[in-house]
Order: C-alpha cells, then structure tokens, then sequence
C-alpha cells in the first residue's frame, strides 16, 4: 500500500511543513498541493523541497493557461534541483471560471494545450534543444534549459476527467489524477488509460489517488516518540484503511512496536 497526502499551506504554515515532515517520516510518500484561485503553490513547494528530505513532491494541479509552458518547467528545473530530483509535475486544464474570470485568459483548445505542455516541459526539462512545431505553440530557435539535471525525465501527471483527455493521458504522462472518478469504475479507467498507451506500445500510468487528510489528522503526527509513536500506530492504520477504501483499495497494517523489548527465557 503507497499512500500520499494533499497538504496545502494552510493557515499556519510552519505547523503545516512540521505535519508533511512527520507525514515523510511515518512513510508516506507522495504530498502534493493546488492553487485554484488561492495562493500559488509554487513558493509551497520550493519550501517542502528544501525541508524534506525523502517524500516525492508534486503539483495537483498547475493550470495550462495561466504560465507558459517554458515558465513551468524553468520552475521545476529548479525544484528538481532543491529536492535532489523527487517533483511530480501535475497539470490540468481547470475550468473555465476559474481561467476567464480569474486569469482573464481564453479558455480554449485544453485537450491540444495539455499535449503541448507536457511535450514542451518534457523537451526542456530532459535538455533538449526547443524546435517544436505545434497547434498552438511554434517556437523554433532551439533553446536549451540548462540546469543540474537529477534524472533523465520528471514525471507529468494529469488531472484528466473526459474520455478523450483520459485516453490521451494514456499516451503522453506519466500518470493520471482522477478527478471525480468513481472507485467502483476504477478498473474501467485502467482499460481507457491502457487504450491510450497501446498504440505506442507504452506501459499505461499509474493512477494516483491521494489521501485528502486534513490537517487535524495530522496534528497527532507532529511528535513522534514513545507513546506518541504508538498513538500513531493505531490511530493512522485505521484512517489509511477509511481513505483507501473509498479508492477499492485494500491495507494491511504492520505489526505493532512492542512496548518492551522481549524478555529473555
């Protein structure tokens, strides 16, 4: 069982870092956070790279309308930098509200916006020279991003709800946020990702469905230490198993820490 947290800033942000560090440290390994129409998650995330040291750290999401897809992935050119290569870029289309009436950007083209950006950020990330011909996007001087690379390729994940856009995510990410997916229907989601992936004989992404914990189920993470650990043991397997059962997921707890070392016989 892989369990991630969606962890925003919240009102106190050092008690939310104190909560995504004791979140690392009992095993989880993914946290991501959104922006919406809130503050961006960007100077969130650079914070959690710099302070964690293990637990991979992504987006869920940052919208395709609102930065270029060069001003992405210079963003995680550096976050990949600052957490020794552990990013998870997550984009999505959002909706159209939040895009016209907030960034005050036509929302227009998603499906077509959300190829190119990953195809862009991917080019640039793994230092390729930029000649891209697109729908949308024509930039042809061969741009490079030169950083200190951690890894051959950061993961792209997709928020992706429509049929079409499920399907393409089968072809272009790495995995997939499943916005709104019913878990009964979670097997139908494999198989439309698996259709998309086929044609180009590509493995299909995983899903990716986070725990939404709040931030007072994690309050009791943020000690960590003799009976508090214990606390921990018995409190956190049992809300794993309510949040994983929404996903048709199955956990098997460990075995408890002895409260004593053994007696000899």
């Amino acid at each position: 069982m892989r369990l991630g947290v969606l962890a925003g800033v919240g009102r106190d942000w050092q008690t939310s870092l104190a909560n995504v560090q004791a979140a690392e440290s009992i095993g989880y390994e993914l946290v991501c956070t959104g922006e919406a129409w809130g503050p961006s998650s960007i100077p969130w995330v650079t914070l959690l790279a710099a302070h964690t040291e293990k637990i991979h750290i992504g987006t869920s999401i940052l919208n395709i309308y609102s930065r270029s897809p060069g001003a992405i992935a210079q963003e995680f050119a550096m976050l990949e930098m600052l957490s020794g290569g552990r990013m998870v870029c997550g984009l999505g289309s959002s909706g159209h509200r939040v895009i016209e009436h907030f960034h005050g950007v036509k929302f227009e083209n998603p499906l077509r916006r959300l190829r190119e950006y990953t195809e862009i950020i991917n080019m640039l990330l793994s230092g390729q020279k930029l000649e891209y011909q697109g729908k949308i996007y024509s930039l042809q001087r061969g741009f490079e991003l030169s950083y200190e690379k951690q890894r051959d390729h950061v993961p792209v994940y997709i928020a992706a709800i429509t049929p079409k856009s499920i399907f393409q995510t089968g072809e272009i990410a790495d995995g997939i946020f499943p916005i709104h997916w019913p878990k009964q229907h979670f097997t139908t989601l494999r198989d439309q990702l698996a259709e998309g992936a086929h044609p180009l004989r590509r493995e299909p992404p995983p899903l990716r469905r986070d725990a939404h914990l709040a931030q007072r189920d994690l309050q009791v993470a943020q000690r960590a230490g003799g009976v508090v650990r214990r606390r921990l043991h018995r409190e956190l397997p049992t809300l794993a198993r309510r949040l994983v059962a929404r996903g048709g997921l199955a956990y098997a707890a460990p075995p408890p820490p002895p409260l004593h070392p053994p007696t000899p016989t």
